[in-house]
């Protein structure tokens, strides 16, 4: 989940430069990792954490 975070913090605080923004994308992000099971399987896609 750390991973997806941190990955997703750091393209969405390019794409918005606002870090607020970010933060809940990249909440959304972390929380849809935890959603499957494996290092790579739970590696959400955009539309997951839009789903969320």
């Amino acid at each position: 989940a750390g991973d997806a975070f941190v990955g997703a913090f750091s393209v969405a605080f390019v794409d918005t430069n606002d870090p607020i923004a970010a933060s809940l994308i990249a909440v959304r992000a972390g929380a849809a990792a935890v959603r499957k099971v494996g290092a790579q399987p739970s590696m959400p896609r955009w539309v997951d954490i839009d789903n969320l």
